[in-house]
């Protein structure tokens, strides 16, 4: 396999450790410092800032709580899905940017494609931010 491949996270094929968000201050220092988005299906925060700037990849953060879906299983398919749209978007997404999605609670699970929607529609609010 090509060793580029290894080092480059848009060439791979998931998202590496260095791409999530963890440790409970910085996700603080997101919801703190960062702006909010609502959406149908997700709230975004976004955070750009000195902690993000080394990074060559945008980070991802996932938040599902049990009140939303009440079964492990629910939650972990929403955060598969959530991180696949995600790893095929991170190029649109700018490479110094921090941001934590939190799943909206809905009958079900929603599916890749309405949330592809939603983070289309969440990156040209991004834009016009900007």
């Amino acid at each position: 396999m090509d060793e580029r491949r290894h080092n480059d996270p848009f060439l791979s094929n998931g998202l590496s450790r260095k791409q999530s968000i963890r440790g409970r201050k910085f996700f603080k220092k997101i919801f703190d410092k960062g702006f909010f988005i609502r959406g149908f299906l997700l709230n975004f925060w976004v955070y750009q800032g000195p902690e993000t700037a080394g990074n060559p990849a945008p980070l991802l953060g996932l938040m599902v709580g049990k009140k939303v879906y009440s079964r492990a299983t629910q939650r972990n398919l929403w955060k598969r899905r959530v991180r696949e749209v995600f790893r095929r978007n991170q190029c649109k997404i700018e490479k110094h940017v921090a941001m934590i999605v939190q799943a909206r609670a809905h009958k079900q699970v929603p599916n890749c494609e309405d949330l592809q929607l939603e983070l289309e529609k969440f990156l040209k609010k991004i834009e016009s931010r900007q």
